[in-house]
């Protein structure tokens, strides 16, 4: 079965800019958090995926990471990507979204399976992540500013999903 690539077909993913990714767990297994009186804690693997993301930067040349939301099943995580105001920008070092969510996938895959596996006493192999990830280009400071709002508020979207709204609502929140 072929299935279409979600990558845009010409684009240059080395394109100076930021981008939105969206990474879902194999089967949606809630490996990342759990819930825990009414509130996502992260698993010891979600906190491995929180720390990996946010050290990508000094792996990267030319990355900065932005927010992010570890979600039970899937991850979402802003990125800027090849822009010159960077600090330590270098021109000869472009890094690509593609190869960068590559190397997240692999060695966060590697460190889950460090804990659920090995660590267990187990001799198989837990595959972590699905073999895609969903991309946006971030457009503009108004696309920006929606993605780190969506980015932010999803831990919350999710309560609520769960246990409806409060009485009263919550603070700074429309619905």
């Amino acid at each position: 079965m072929n299935r279409k690539s979600p990558r845009l077909k010409y684009f240059d993913y080395s394109t100076p800019g930021a981008y939105v990714i969206t990474i879902a767990t194999l089967q949606r297994r809630k490996v990342l958090a759990v819930e825990r009186s009414g509130c996502l804690e992260l698993t010891e693997v979600g906190r491995e995926v929180a720390e990996c993301w946010r050290g990508l930067g000094r792996y990267h040349a030319n990355t900065l990471i932005d927010h992010f939301a570890v979600m039970p099943d899937h991850f979402h995580g802003i990125v800027f990507l090849n822009l010159p105001w960077l600090e330590g920008y270098r021109a000869d070092r472009q890094t690509n979204l593609c190869n960068l969510v590559k190397s997240f996938k692999n060695h966060t895959q590697k460190l889950a399976n460090e804990i659920l596996v090995v660590r267990r006493g187990g001799n198989g192999y837990f595959h972590l992540w699905q073999k895609r990830f969903y991309d946006t280009v971030i457009r503009d400071e108004t696309h920006l500013y929606r993605a780190r709002k969506y980015v932010l508020q999803n831990p919350l979207a999710w309560r609520i999903g769960r246990f409806g709204i409060p009485e009263g609502g919550y603070p700074g929140v429309e619905v």
